[in-house]
């Protein structure tokens, strides 16, 4: 049996010695430390208690211990403290000064077990933390949330319901956060989320503001639930945190464990249910809806959610939102957090004062222990609980989730992949889709109008004589040109072809629709509107471009005059209401041109660009220094330049203020048939095989990408990403490091046009001599529901596959 000495040294063990202490020879006087002195007679009497056992004389050890054991109890009343004792300890140290005060706390902490210790810190913590986002002024707060990036905000929401409420309530931070990560909100995705009820607790008023503007007005609009649907509640085991299950809530209430669902949860990432707060569940129509955030990691691939992002129906008088929200990281706040719109109403819930305990400590530390235990099980969700409600009345937050979710899938290649033959086996010459319709243009002379989502043939578009060469579409107005010399609109609501423009004397190889914007980069000054009125500009092979006015489908009338026989009967456009000028200059087929406001710049075989003004028809410049045909050229309004391709194997970079080639970007050994500029990237690709991405700032090359291995067919690049097609392959590149991610589609017999946007990707291509249209969809996983059509890209396994789905009624009438 240990000695009181022994035993002491034991509890101190956890603890450094007080003799390495600096308080103690600061406190010291004369080589005399006080404390020591204060306690000088209970240690005099314990070592003189060691000394009687341990001398080197034969004793009776049964003697002895007894006599030990007996002298220990007689030591042990004497020094017993009371509550008389008690005080005078607690008036000692009320006079000892500060650095004594420290040490004296120290040799008591020493010689406390842990749950005690536990006990002082769960008291002593609380007192130190300093929570600046509830202590400072909104304002401030919102200042310091706008530095960090969406990841950080998302674990600062974390934090307490005080945070959650100043970070996700705030829309304006949202809105900055989607701008500044590239993703470009309109307003039709608002208006959607809005109307749809994305990640919000109650609906939107439609006519709500533009959340929150910079005069700090807000509109709030709150609504109940609908009696008629069914909610659903996630529960998280707090001891196996990877699986929760979904119980409805009347199952809930009844308090049955039943298990309905469980999904598995990878929390090994960056970003993933953590980090986003909460988890939809909700249950309408016999369809479970659950949405997840998922994370940028590879580690993400077994986490698996299928559902439409947080729809939420309009609900009734309740004032209870029929979609739950629970918070993912195990909150561990109670009660319900408030989600004001107007924030000079702010509200925090307040903390409940802490009771002090002025007990005498009795040695009993059984209440410690209990306390321990509580506060350990604060940490778990009760089955009685219900989960946090949503802290946002704006729909940014819900919108920039979606975003984020779409460019992690993008990275990891999560699509659905839908296939269907169009065309027969005949080239796309030209495609354009929305997330409503694909249009595409072909030599078989017809115009197909798809069905995004299905690959169901809308409708086929008949009327040219020639091949489709050129085509572009605003709202329901298409606009299509032909080797048949014509240029015809189109109205897509219907089918029908409303306008016919003869003119040219030759193929229409491209065109462009140029619609009024303000061309004034300075927000300060009133803007400046170019054109005033919609208008239509081909170029075709027989050197000329020529502008029309776009025909309103809605008030003017059709225009359909006869076709002339002749193509040098220059007089069959006399009458033409819609014909305004014609571009004369080039010598040559014109084979590209590009236009924003009133300037135009057209690419021509005669190896020169030339710079227009379309409203008054005059040439502004003519640029010369290609030394063979030009292939395609770019408009930069922003730095007002244009860029230029060649078969010469250059790009060239011209100044619109005074004509002058600033550079000649080199590296190309053949044609540079294609020029994109987006995102403050000049793509270029040639017939080399090969893709070069330059900074449009200095002219310098920053990337080239060399895998493929015959020349580029097509390719389209935004912020993030370049998808090139050649060689019968779809690859995908990081813009920014030139990196190839991976490829989309292989096994092809050729590539004849790619496009894409935020979340589809779509390519005309050939395959065993036919033309077909992959449609890669990055917006169903963890986004929206899989399964249409029956059909599904998950295995038995749960595990996400590409999957190619052909629909082989795409193209019905025609394969």
């Amino acid at each position: 049996m240990d000695t009181p000495s022994t035993a002491r040294s034991t509890h101190s063990s956890a603890l450094p010695s007080p003799s390495l202490s600096p308080i103690i020879g600061g406190s010291s006087s004369n080589g005399t430390n006080q404390f020591d002195n204060f306690f000088a007679d209970h240690t005099g009497h314990e070592e003189a208690d060691s000394d009687d056992i341990t001398v080197d004389e034969p004793v009776n050890h049964h003697e002895n211990w007894s006599v030990q054991q007996t002298n220990n109890m007689m030591i042990d009343s004497i020094n017993t403290p009371s509550l008389w004792d008690l005080n005078t300890m607690l008036a000692t140290f009320d006079a000892l000064p500060s650095s004594m005060k420290s040490y004296m706390l120290f040799q008591l902490l020493r010689r406390c077990r842990t749950n005690t210790l536990q006990y002082v810190s769960n008291i002593i913590l609380p007192a130190l933390r300093k929570d600046f986002v509830g202590m400072l002024p909104l304002e401030l707060s919102l200042h310091i949330v706008r530095y960090l990036d969406a990841p950080s905000m998302c674990k600062a929401a974390q934090v307490n319901k005080r945070w959650r409420n100043v970070i996700d309530g705030d829309s304006l931070t949202w809105q900055r956060r989607l701008m500044a990560d590239g993703f470009g909100v309109d307003e039709s995705e608002e208006q959607r989320a809005i109307a749809e009820n994305w990640g919000l607790l109650r609906s939107i008023n439609s006519s709500h503001n533009r959340s929150r503007q910079l005069d700090g007005t807000s509109n709030n609009n709150e609504s109940g639930t609908s009696s008629s649907e069914e909610r659903t509640v996630v529960e998280i085991d707090d001891d196996d945190t990877d699986n929760m299950r979904i119980v409805t809530e009347e199952n809930r209430l009844e308090g049955s464990s039943r298990l309905a669902t469980t999904y598995n949860l990878n929390d090994n990432n960056n970003m993933a249910v953590d980090d986003m707060d909460y988890i939809i569940i909700e249950k309408n129509n016999n369809n479970n809806a659950l949405e997840i955030d998922e994370n940028d990691n590879d580690g993400l691939q077994d986490s698996y959610t299928l559902s439409p992002t947080g729809t939420d129906e309009q609900s009734s008088s309740t004032g209870v939102s029929s979609s739950l929200f629970v918070n993912s990281s195990i909150q561990q706040d109670k009660g319900k957090a408030r989600a004001d719109g107007d924030w000079s109403s702010f509200r925090v819930d307040e903390q409940e004062p802490h009771q002090d305990d002025d007990r005498p400590y009795d040695g009993d530390d059984s209440d410690v222990d209990a306390m321990s235990q509580e506060s350990s099980d604060r940490a778990e969700l009760s089955d009685e609980r219900l989960p946090l409600p949503p802290s946002a009345d704006h729909p940014f937050k819900a919108i920039y989730r979606r975003h984020y979710l779409m460019r992690q899938n993008w990275l990891h290649g999560r699509h659905k992949h839908i296939s269907f033959p169009g065309h027969g086996n005949n080239v796309v010459t030209c495609l354009q889709f929305d997330s409503d319709k694909i249009i595409s243009g072909s030599d078989d002379q017809c115009i197909n109008v798809y069905e995004t989502a299905t690959g169901r043939l809308i409708n086929r578009l008949m009327g040219h004589d020639g091949g489709v060469w050129a085509l572009q579409y605003v709202n329901k107005t298409l606009v299509s040109g032909s080797t048949d010399r014509t240029v015809r609109v189109w109205n897509l609501e219907t089918g029908e072809c409303t306008h016919v423009f003869p003119g040219h004397t030759s193929t229409v190889r491209c065109l462009q629709i140029i619609m009024p914007q303000n061309v004034n980069t300075n927000p300060n000054e009133p803007p400046i509107v170019e054109p005033p009125i919609p208008l239509i500009v081909t170029g075709s092979r027989d050197s000329t471009l020529k502008v029309w006015r776009l025909p309103n489908l809605d008030s003017d009338p059709p225009f359909q005059p006869a076709i002339p026989s002749s193509p040098s009967d220059n007089t069959q456009y006399a009458d033409n209401p819609y014909y305004l000028r014609t571009l004369s200059g080039h010598t040559h087929s014109v084979r590209a041109l590009a236009g924003v406001g009133n300037t135009l710049v057209s690419g021509s075989y005669d190896c020169s660009v030339r710079v227009w003004n379309i409203m008054t028809g005059d040439c502004v410049w003519r640029l010369h220094g290609h030394q063979q045909k030009v292939y395609s050229v770019v408009l930069d309004a922003k730095r007002k330049r244009c860029m230029s391709g060649s078969m010469d194997g250059t790009v060239k970079v011209w100044n619109l203020e005074d004509g002058t080639n600033i550079w000649t970007l080199e590296g190309h050994s053949s044609l540079v048939g294609l020029l994109d500029l987006s995102h403050d990237y000049l793509v270029s690709a040639a017939a080399d095989s090969s893709l070069r991405i330059w900074n449009p700032d200095d002219g310098t090359c920053k990337h080239v990408l060399t895998t493929h291995s015959g020349a580029i067919t097509c390719f389209q690049h935004d912020e993030s990403k370049v998808i090139s097609g050649s060689d019968g392959t779809l690859r995908m590149w990081d813009v920014k490091t030139g990196r190839h991610v991976r490829d989309l589609l292989n096994g092809l017999s050729g590539v004849w046009q790619v496009r894409f946007d935020e979340r589809r990707c779509v390519a005309a291509v050939q395959r065993n001599s036919v033309t077909w249209f992959e449609v890669l969809d990055f917006g169903v996983y963890g986004i929206e529901e899989d399964g249409s059509q029956g059909n599904s890209c998950m295995d038995e396994n749960g595990v996400w596959v590409d999957r190619r789905i052909v629909v082989l009624n795409g193209g019905t009438g025609e394969e």
